[in-house]
């Protein structure tokens, strides 16, 4: 419909803005705040799963475990690199490549990881390598800039006839007029906090409230070698041999050796141990001499200091009393000082038992001891050991939203509170536009489709063209978007007339005007209740008997619709017709009451009434687009034979319609039903009736009431009567009531009758038992005209 369409512009654009921020807070890259890395394979390390030139997007989502794949910043190489977990060392992971037979050489720590896997585009880093060439990037843009340029022009704009573009219909209401001004604001705004709303809340859902993560207490055991030698003046800068300087043995066999030891940690803690110093000789083939420099000592607290003399000389003695009972010499020796701290206690409330023995390593030979140093860029001297304590801690879930994080609790509720905004915004509105339309139905009309409205006069109507009633507006309106036409309104005092002109085609629809002394809001509350109604299956369907004047018997039964209203009873179809018929709900209703009355007549039938009939009444709404089609739908699914349905329409809808009314009459022909005019009341002319493919008449109560009291009266429905019988009609009459006007239809040799004279309407297990008293006449046939050629 093009007036919704118009409604859900501004909620596809909010939709659209949500969705588009959603997307980029999902895969904002990291460098602008978001969580999402990206990154090309280069290689063939983590073959078969990942390829050369795959792209892989990953997610900084920590803790990690062993056994992930993630991304990870490596400081040596100065790049990304993409690896597996192997094993966590302290605070540092073991990383390596699934095909790479060694682990790194570079161990990061958790903040050095970039994020875990998410996405794998295979192939898809060949094309973004591709796009970065600056040529190909100036093509997309190009083309891309080219096809919004193409989208945004086109437009396709509603056609009219004539040279000049016709001017608006302005019927709304001021109050309609100031919504309309609003509404795209109040439907962006709601949807767009609806929609937020609505993917927090499942973004919220999706996480429990609480998560157990990983709680390591990270430590380091920290050392300070020092050691000092007398030396001769002159030698070294120094008095005195300095830490890292060589010490030669010749000069001095003395140096005293000093070690500092402290627990570092961000954690409280409360800590002792033991702590002991040894100095050991050793060479390639693994022997080995140790010297206990200072005995097994307690501590308490995080650090302690100790310090002790070594005699090089001695140690060299141990190397001489090896050589010479071996015969085996060695050009170099490794002297070794060797602190042993065993550390005890609690550290952030977690017990700790660990050990710490750091080598203080020395190049030994009978002229000096030389410090060795393994690792340029690892100081021999400060020696680090990390540590970890592994635990585990319950903490809130959270949401991060480009770095902003939230607890998940907590967007639950803002979701929750969003949703009820955003429901509580568009109710407020749809009262605002409810209670306005049913001020005026047609400022309505106007909200929904004002750009597509053209008032006329009168005299304005298309013309010369084959006349198409529509069921809606609505319909009207989606007709005025398929061909692109404009939509013309004038008002008359039976209700706003709606056209549409197709070429030959005239579509139209009639907004009915109130009923007089009915108010907008008594119409509106009444809809409403027939809405309900309707839902809570209170409609009933009564029957009334037909008898045959000639037999007695009963030929047929009428439908007649009733209400069951919850305070008021029963309420007859008199009361809420009209308002049906205003609103639309007669459609549905009468669907349903048709319904309900073949399937009685099929149950009826299967008990032995082979030969009843039934009689029905059609609105002109009933009447109109695919009414036909609905009867027949009914017919088929009920199962019921069409020459026992009988049709009826006002003689004032027949007088008041449409050329194309004798098309609809004639389909409904076809299906096999009878077609007869209710009310009859001799103003249709014998033309119109001849022309008509009518079965019958049925005359009305005001004309049977008078015909025994009346002698104008009776002479009219005399002739009414003849003249029907002249053209083969059927006749009814409707509302006998005495035993004079039964004697006055006989005499005038009319069909059939109704009335209170023969039975009230009444429920269906009520008027079967009139059925069960006797035998039914045949259903009345069908009485053939005469065609021109005699037939």
């Amino acid at each position: 419909m093009v007036g919704w369409r118009r409604w859900w512009r501004p909620v596809i654009s909010a939709t659209a803005l949500v969705l588009t921020s959603t997307v980029w807070l999902l895969f904002a890259p990291q460098q602008f705040g978001g969580p999402a890395g990206y990154v090309i394979i280069t290689g063939n390390s983590m073959e078969p799963t990942f390829h050369n030139r795959d792209l892989v997007i990953v997610r900084r989502d920590p803790p990690y475990v062993v056994g992930e794949v993630v991304a990870f910043h490596d400081a040596d190489l100065g790049r990304p690199v993409f690896h597996r977990i192997l094993a966590r060392d302290g605070s540092r992971f073991i990383m390596k490549g699934d095909k790479n037979e060694w682990t790194d050489s570079y161990s990061p720590r958790e903040s050095e990881i970039i994020g875990r896997t998410w996405l794998h585009l295979a192939g898809v880093g060949d094309k973004i390598l591709w796009l970065r060439l600056p040529l190909n990037m100036a093509l997309a843009a190009s083309l891309v800039g080219v096809g919004l340029t193409v989208v945004m022009r086109y437009r396709p704009r509603p056609r009219w006839r004539g040279g000049r573009r016709p001017r608006p219909a302005q019927t709304a209401s001021p109050e309609m007029k100031s919504i309309a001004d609003h509404k795209e604001v109040v439907l962006f705004v709601s949807a767009a906090v609806g929609l937020a709303a609505l993917l927090l809340g499942v973004a919220s859902l999706l996480r429990p409230p609480t998560r157990v993560v990983a709680d390591d207490l990270a430590y380091s055991h920290t050392g300070q070698f020092r050691y000092t030698a007398a030396a001769p003046p002159g030698l070294y800068d120094q008095p005195e041999v300095q830490p890292g300087e060589p010490v030669f043995t010749p000069l001095t066999c003395l140096i005293r050796v000093e070690f500092d030891y402290q627990l570092v940690s961000d954690a409280p803690a409360q800590l002792g141990g033991t702590y002991s110093l040894l100095a050991e000789v050793s060479d390639t083939s693994g022997w080995k001499r140790t010297l206990t420099l200072h005995q097994s000592t307690p501590f308490n607290g995080a650090s302690f200091s100790t310090q002790s003399p070594l005699n090089l000389c001695y140690m060299q003695g141990f190397i001489k009393n090896m050589e010479e009972q071996t015969g085996i010499r060695r050009s170099v020796y490794e002297l070794a000082i060797i602190p042993h701290v065993e550390t005890s206690g609690s550290l952030g409330g977690r017990p700790i038992d660990d050990s710490f023995a750091p080598r203080l390593t020395f190049q030994f030979d009978p002229a000096q001891a030389q410090l060795l140093r393994s690792d340029p860029e690892v100081d021999p001297l400060r020696p680090v050991e990390e540590g970890v304590l592994e635990g585990a801690r319950v903490e809130v879930s959270t949401l991060s939203i480009l770095g902003w994080k939230i607890d998940v609790v907590r967007a639950r509720w803002i979701a929750l509170a969003g949703l009820l905004l955003a429901v509580g915004g568009l109710g407020v509105f749809a009262a605002v536009v409810l209670r306005a339309s049913r001020v005026d139905r047609t400022s309505l009309v106007d909200l929904k489709y004002g750009p597509l409205l053209v008032g006329v006069g009168r005299g304005g109507d298309p013309s010369g063209g084959r006349l198409v009633d529509v069921r809606s507006v609505d319909d009207l309106a989606r007709l005025a978007q398929h061909h692109g036409l404009m939509i013309l309104h004038r008002a008359a005092p039976e209700g706003h007339w709606y056209f549409v002109q197709d070429g030959q085609t005239i579509y139209r629809y009639l907004l009915h005007t109130l009923p007089a002394g009915v108010s907008a809001g008594q119409a509106g509350a009444l809809t409403r209740e027939l809405e309900q109604a309707l839902e809570r299956k209170e409609f009933e369907v009564h029957y009334q008997i037909i008898r045959s004047l000639d037999t007695g018997r009963v030929s047929s039964v009428e439908a007649l619709l009733r209400w069951r209203h919850p305070q008021r009873g029963l309420v007859s179809a008199a009361d809420f017709i009209p308002a049906a018929e205003q609103s639309g709900l007669i459609v549905p209703i009468g669907e349903w009451a048709l319904r309900e009355a073949c399937n009685q007549l099929a149950a009826w039938h299967k008990i032995g009434h082979t030969q009843l009939g039934l009689v029905v009444n059609l609105s002109p709404r009933e009447l109109a687009g695919d009414g036909p089609a609905t009867i027949r739908r009914v017919l088929r699914e009920t199962g019921v034979n069409p020459e026992r349905i009988y049709l009826e329409v006002s003689e004032r809808l027949l007088m008041d319609a449409p050329p194309e009314i004798g098309g609809q009459l004639r389909e409904l022909r076809e299906i096999g039903v009878h077609v007869g005019i209710d009310n009859f009341t001799a103003k249709t002319s014998l033309e119109a009736l001849r022309r008509l493919p009518i079965d019958g008449v049925k005359i009305g109560h005001a004309s049977i009431g008078r015909v025994a009291t009346d002698a104008d009266e009776a002479a009219i429905t005399h002739a009414t009567i003849s003249a029907a019988h002249s053209l083969h009609l059927q006749v009814v009459a409707e509302g006998v009531e005495s035993q004079e006007q039964v004697t006055f239809l006989k005499e005038g040799q009319i069909d059939l009758a109704q009335g209170y004279f023969f039975g009230r309407p009444a429920p269906a297990d009520e008027v079967q038992v009139v059925l069960d008293q006797g035998a039914q006449a045949l259903a009345p046939a069908r009485r053939r005209r005469k065609s021109q050629d005699g037939s």
